[in-house]
């Protein structure tokens, strides 16, 4: 029965705490031991659902690990991870390993899309390498042959330890699986060439190729075997060292002989390129020091001479205000210097006399007085005849008042006129009214003939509108996109292929999903899914892994029913992958292998009529049609280049070269497989290796 959480198991000999790790053969528990004071560990469990030989090649491994690493254990060797014991849980064997709270490489690289701090990737490639040394140092002449990122794992202070020895080679054994056709077994991401191609014994040299695999990686966040080979990490990211780049060359030699021959090599190489770029970034540093001082002081050099310039500023400024009032001083004295001089030049009589020389007032003549007193009387009688001619009259008599002025007073006449379509009415939004004012002011006279009548003043407006405008507005509602218009498909689905014998029919509008399975060979694993262009049909391509990989087509309906195999490798069938719908559905384009030859083949959407559409290994690889049915855009994976070919005819003409980008590597399937993220690629060698 499958492990959970809180589960007790082996009469109270663990406890399950939680799941830590999950890939495609088996799942990582962490559990404590309570005999030994809770003392954290991590069991491995084998998935319960694998055929009979899978289990059998399980059993091998964890026997073989454990063995592996109590024989490193006895001998000291550092930076491994510990297999402590097997338990047998009822059929299944459980493998008990050491606990390494630190979590693996691979989720550290999650984090650092770009690529790891350099002084961190030496530190994590000279743990490995202290390992790979007392591992490849044994008498059991053990290669491990699988060092990737998940096997990598950290403890508590950081340091990195190696893990899994259940792909080990040991002396005097093949090594090589039964399972996967012969050959070795391995990650294709790190294997060597050698490990790949040949059935050979493989040496230390095979690790080692794995290391620099890694080293690449970790400084540039992208794996080695997706860019041109021959590039280094330095021509990408300026602060790698260039004896580090030394170092990530030779380590990924095609041939094993060009390697580092031994671990110890490779680490003395990586601490001298270190001490290197070191003393390199030192002498940066006292370059940039010494820059920086220069800098510093040119600054003050130049405050000092902006400080004595506005000194000798200040300086001719107050020079100049002095001058200024020394010449105004000299100007002053020379003045009044020259008025004592002419002062003194004048007789002196004169200078006495010049008081009395000054105008006086004139003496008034002796008629002057009494002329005023004549003029006075001459004013008061005038003033007495003016007041007793218009004052005074007849006693009773009416006093008459000046006739008022007439006043003139404005009287405004205001006349309006407002209009109004009405069409308003049809419309949303309603048409501005017209308004016309015309105010016209006439004067006209107003006479009071009493101080009682008061002037006024009177505007009479008028307007006059035709119609009252009204407005209605219409809701238009806004028309709502439909499921067809965004997948493909004809419909919001997405069929995603999930595990062994898995596919998820998921709507994207409602987020509801339905799972397809079926009951096929458990060897079938599904590796992609492709709809037809009207949506009711979904082309499925598979992959028989018992003896080798057979790729297989097949059809289905959205449901799930009416299975088709339309290309079947297994039965004689060609080996095709990566198909792709042609426009109208009528034809399928494909991928055809043939040993290591490549091509674009078609077919009728029912699988018959298949036939080359390019043999020649010009491009090798379909990747869509065009709108008109008419030609295949294809890639070539040697040349990276683009080719249209005809489907009537022969012609195959270049497109576009990628600029050296390797779109896929021709010596893999590039299927995705969505539950075991620690594997991006399928292929004959790949199977025991994604978890």
């Amino acid at each position: 029965m499958p492990l959970k959480p809180d589960d007790t198991i082996l009469n109270g000999k663990y406890h399950i705490v939680r799941l830590i790790a999950k890939g495609g053969m088996a799942r990582v528990w962490l559990a404590e031991e309570p005999r030994f004071g809770n003392r954290r560990v991590a069991i491995k469990e084998p998935r319960t659902d694998l055929l009979p030989e899978l289990a059998q090649e399980v059993r091998l491994r964890y026997r073989r690990e454990v063995q592996v690493c109590a024989a490193l254990d006895k001998a000291r060797t550092p930076h491994i991870v510990r297999a402590i014991t097997t338990e047998l849980l009822g059929d299944t064997l459980l493998l008990v390993m050491e606990y390494m709270p630190g979590g693996d490489l691979a989720s550290m690289m999650e984090e650092h899309p770009d690529g790891l701090p350099v002084e961190r990737v030496v530190g994590i490639a000279l743990d490995l390498l202290a390992a790979l040394e007392g591992v490849h140092a044994h008498k059991m002449e053990i290669v491990h042959r699988d060092v990737k990122p998940s096997n990598v794992l950290f403890d508590e202070q950081g340091r990195a330890h190696l893990a899994d020895f259940g792909l080990a080679q040991l002396a005097g054994m093949s090594g090589r699986s039964q399972l996967a056709g012969g050959q070795h077994p391995g990650t294709p991401m790190y294997m060597a060439p050698e490990q790949e191609s040949s059935p050979r014994t493989l040496t230390p040299a095979a690790d080692l190729y794995a290391v620099g695999c890694l080293l690449f990686e970790m400084l540039m966040g992208t794996r080695y075997k997706r860019v041109r080979p021959g590039t280094l990490p330095g021509a990408l990211r300026a602060e790698v060292p260039r004896g580090l780049d030394g170092v990530v060359a030779k380590a990924l030699a095609e041939d094993p002989w060009e390697r580092y021959a031994e671990a110890a090599e490779m680490a003395a190489a990586i601490g001298e390129a270190e001490e290197r770029a070191r003393a390199q970034a030192a002498e940066e540093a006292r370059r940039r020091e010494a820059e920086e001082r220069a800098r510093v002081q040119a600054a003050e050099e130049a405050r000092r001479r902006e400080a004595e310039e506005r000194a000798r500023v200040q300086a001719a400024e107050e020079a100049r205000r002095r001058e200024a009032e020394e010449l105004a001083r000299a100007r002053a004295q020379a003045a009044e210097e020259t008025c004592r001089r002419e002062e003194e030049r004048r007789p002196a009589p004169e200078r006495r006399g010049a008081a009395a020389q000054a105008p006086r007032r004139s003496e008034r003549p002796a008629w002057f007085w009494p002329a005023v007193g004549v003029a006075g009387v001459l004013v008061i009688a005038v003033a007495v005849a003016l007041v007793l001619l218009f004052g005074g009259g007849t006693g009773g008599a009416e006093t008459q008042m000046p006739e008022p002025t007439q006043l003139a007073v404005v009287e405004p006449t205001a006349t309006a006129s407002l209009t109004a379509t009405d069409a308003a009415t049809a419309t949303d939004t309603p048409e501005t009214p017209t308004s016309t004012s015309t105010p016209t002011d006439t004067p006209r006279p107003i006479a009071s003939q009493t101080p009682s009548s008061t002037p006024t003043m009177t505007r009479s407006p008028t307007a006059t509108s035709s119609a009252v405008p009204t407005a209605t507005a219409t809701q238009v509602s806004a028309s709502q996109p439909t499921a067809s218009s965004s997948l493909a498909g004809g419909e919001r689905r997405l069929a995603v292929p999930y595990g062994i014998n898995s596919l998820y029919v998921i709507d994207v509008a409602t987020g509801s999903e339905s799972q397809i399975t079926w009951t096929f060979q458990q060897a079938e694993a599904v590796r992609s899914a492709v709809w037809s262009p009207d949506g009711r049909l979904i082309l499925v391509g598979f992959e028989y892994y018992v003896g080798g990989i057979f790729p297989i087509l097949r059809t289905m309906n959205a449901d799930g029913s009416n299975w088709k195999d339309l290309i079947n490798s297994r039965d004689g069938g060609p080996k095709v992958t990566g198909a792709v719908w042609s426009p109208d559905g009528r034809a399928i384009a494909m991928r055809y292998q043939s040993g290591s030859d490549f091509g674009v083949w078609i077919a009728n959407s029912d699988g018959t009529g298949l036939r080359a559409l390019d043999s020649t290994s010009i491009a090798d690889y379909p990747r869509f049609w065009s709108v008109d049915g008419v030609w295949v855009i294809a890639v070539c994976s040697d040349d990276s280049a683009l080719y249209a070919l005809e489907v009537d005819g022969n012609r195959r003409i270049p497109l576009a070269q990628l600029g050296g980008i390797q779109v896929y590597d021709q010596r893999y399937y590039p299927w995705r497989i969505t539950d075991q993220p620690s594997c991006d690629y399928w292929s004959v060698n790949a199977f025991f290796d994604c978890q």
